[in-house]
């Protein structure tokens, strides 16, 4: 865990893809590169990865602090900031950087280490949560708290916003390498999470189920995609084959491989995964075993 300095200068915002229209700045700063009061963990936690680099060659850190804002856009049904000229929010920034081979690079290893360690964190208090990218959020979607903002530090294609129940509640994102100067092969990643907006959210509870007496069926499957789709679209789509099939359960989806490389063509990556789904109630017979992997397919 990291503290980390509630000032900053606004122009390393600005830097950053985040706007200094609604920043609180002092009056009288001791530092010039210290005048705003800060409105998003994600400067100083980079900065933080990047001090840090040159002691330890794979670390993570978090912090959990406050960002200010004067926008009143941070008003919603789960905060009451009422009519305080600067609105404050609880936030937790994770970040893990590490030294890695060129394989393990261009697969985006750290981006779904990073993403799998926030789904286990925020799973114990009995939220779940999906991920989005930006053209994805319509206006169903509940957007608070200047969480599209920060798009410099993103990478262009390695990024996704955490939301539940169609509130956006952060983002995870590997950084982009134009934005940070770290040794040759390394990567850090960093996510930004409102916990205000968590704890207003509702929890659900997991039900027992007893295991199944039947055996599950596995197969793994492999799928040409183009470099920058999200992995989390191939999930989803799998996820939707399964929808009104009566008993016949989705147990599991694992990703088992991301490959790049001059065969599959430019700007493609092959993506293999491993399904595993049965039934509670019987053995799946061959035919509807069938059926169920060339409809995902």
């Amino acid at each position: 865990e990291v503290y980390l300095y509630s000032f900053l200068d606004k122009e390393l915002l600005k830097a950053y893809g985040y706007s200094t229209d609604n920043i609180t700045e002092l009056q009288n700063p001791v530092d010039s590169n210290q005048s705003a009061i800060r409105s998003s963990l994600v400067p100083g936690m980079i900065k933080a990865l990047q001090d840090n680099a040159r002691f330890n060659n794979n670390f993570g850190i978090f912090e959990v602090g406050s960002v200010y804002s004067k926008d009143t856009a941070f008003k919603s049904k789960f905060l009451d900031y009422k009519n305080a000229p600067s609105n404050e929010s609880r936030r937790l920034a994770v970040g893990l950087y590490g030294k890695l081979n060129d394989e393990q690079n261009s697969k985006g290893e750290m981006f779904f280490q990073l993403k799998t360690l926030l789904r286990g964190l925020i799973n114990q208090y009995g939220i779940n949560f999906d991920v989005a990218l930006r053209e994805d959020l319509d206006n169903s979607y509940l957007l608070m708290g200047g969480v599209l903002e920060g798009e410099s530090w993103r990478h262009p294609y390695r990024h996704a916003y955490i939301v539940v129940n169609k509130t956006v509640v952060g983002v995870v994102s590997e950084v982009d390498p134009s934005m940070i100067e770290f040794s040759k092969g390394a990567k850090a990643v960093v996510a930004d999470i409102d916990l205000r907006l968590i704890a207003g959210l509702e929890v659900s509870y997991d039900n027992y189920v007893p295991l199944s007496k039947y055996p599950d069926v596995n197969f793994e499957i492999s799928v040409l995609m183009n470099r920058e789709d999200q992995y989390f679209k191939l999930e989803s789509l799998i996820n939707a084959s399964f929808a009104g099939k009566g008993d016949t359960i989705l147990r599991n989806i694992e990703l088992l491989d991301v490959y790049e490389g001059e065969k599959l063509g430019e700007g493609k990556k092959s993506i293999s995964v491993k399904i595993v789904f049965g039934s509670n109630d019987q053995t799946l017979e061959r035919d509807h075993v069938t059926a169920i992997q060339d409809e995902i397919m």
